[in-house]
């Protein structure tokens, strides 16, 4: 019996090569995506810490000056902070600047060192700030403020969205947005 011989293929066919490269392309858009979410996930975790260490910053200053949180004047500044930077987004400025900058040259009074430092923790530059569009909350449980209150300081912020990130989420409380909270207590 005589066997023809039958060409033996040479090189690699056309569609192992096109199945190599979807194969490849997928492989990159997978680590591409992983790349994002990464960077995405360190960006969220740097102003999570940025927002902690403002909410302690804030709780240092009031327990520097207990008798302005009792007259409730970190609570009233507070507020007024909150209310301008919701009246003025996106300004590097959204604030008005205190009367008095209380600092080591001026001597000032509880409720303008309130004041002041509501405003040098949220304001001073907004460009400069670590967390934009911050909204900071303050509650006392009771809401005398009295020495032994709990103090919930809550801050509140806007994410920066990526060009594919534009749509908008809302929970049950009217916002998605991310939130620290720190919860101290000042005895007299």
């Amino acid at each position: 019996m005589k066997y023809q011989a039958i060409n033996k293929q040479q090189g690699i066919g056309l569609i192992e090569v096109l199945i190599t490269i979807l194969v490849i392309a997928i492989g990159l858009l997978g680590l591409a995506g992983m790349q994002a979410q990464s960077m995405k996930s360190t960006y969220q975790s740097g102003q999570r810490s940025q927002a902690i260490w403002m909410a302690q910053e804030l709780a240092e200053r009031m327990r520097a000056n207990p008798s302005a949180v009792s007259n409730q004047h970190y609570l009233n500044a507070i507020n007024t902070v909150r209310a301008e930077i919701s009246a003025n987004p996106g300004s590097d400025k959204p604030c008005s600047t205190p009367s008095k900058a209380c600092d080591a040259t001026n001597t000032c009074n509880d409720e303008q060192l309130a004041r002041y430092d509501a405003w040098d923790l949220f304001c001073a530059d907004a460009s400069t700030t670590p967390l934009p569009r911050v909204n900071p909350y303050l509650v006392c449980t009771p809401t005398s403020c009295a020495d032994g209150s709990d103090i919930h300081i809550t801050l509140e912020w806007e994410e920066a969205q990526t060009s594919f990130q534009r749509t908008t989420k809302t929970t049950g409380s009217g916002s998605d947005n991310p939130t620290v909270e720190l919860i101290i207590r000042l005895e007299g």
